[in-house]
């Protein structure tokens, strides 16, 4: 009997002893687990500028569809001021990762309307700025276009044009 519980417990001890991972093993993990962060690594933080800057093309937008229904109350662009205080546009001059500003052409006849975002201290480095201007042309259309790139400017064009392919000066236009 005695003989029988010690085989028993021998190929228990065995078996105890073959279970858990080898250092191949863990050394072949760690390598693996190293080459996907160092793929996933980049791409991850490039989709968080690009979270980050979508915010700057919202709002901008948002501004240029306030701007347009300014512009069919009062007959002229607003400031950014003007623009929240009317009830057409909620937001304020400083945004989670930019700075606002909307400037109305003061020219006469004011057809011309440009809006800024700059990046907040701290994500200089890591988005890009935008700048964007609405135009309204001879018949009373109105077009906008937007640009995206470190110090971005758009065209001054006295008379909207929508066939104008580049109207970016500085940067790459947003569609």
């Amino acid at each position: 009997m005695n003989n029988i519980k010690f085989i028993v417990l021998n190929k228990f001890r065995a078996n105890q002893s073959e279970t858990g991972f080898t250092l191949i093993e863990l050394l072949m993990v760690v390598i693996l687990v190293g080459i996907l962060s160092a793929i996933s690594l980049p791409q991850f933080l490039a989709q968080t500028s690009r979270a980050r800057q979508t915010e700057a093309e919202i709002t901008l937008g948002a501004i240029n569809r306030a701007q347009q229904v300014y512009r069919l109350e009062n007959s002229q662009f607003g400031t950014l001021n003007q623009l929240a205080t009317t009830g057409n546009i909620s937001v304020t001059a400083t945004g989670d990762f930019y700075q606002f500003s909307a400037t109305p052409d003061t020219s006469s006849p004011a057809n011309i309307a440009t809006a800024i975002a700059t990046s907040n201290l701290g994500f200089t480095d890591e988005i890009l700025d935008y700048e964007t201007a609405i135009f309204m042309d001879g018949n009373g259309a109105l077009y906008s276009v937007t640009c995206r790139a470190d110090n971005p400017s758009v065209t001054p064009l006295a008379d909207a044009n929508p066939s104008v392919t580049n109207a970016c000066v500085n940067g790459a236009e947003v569609r």
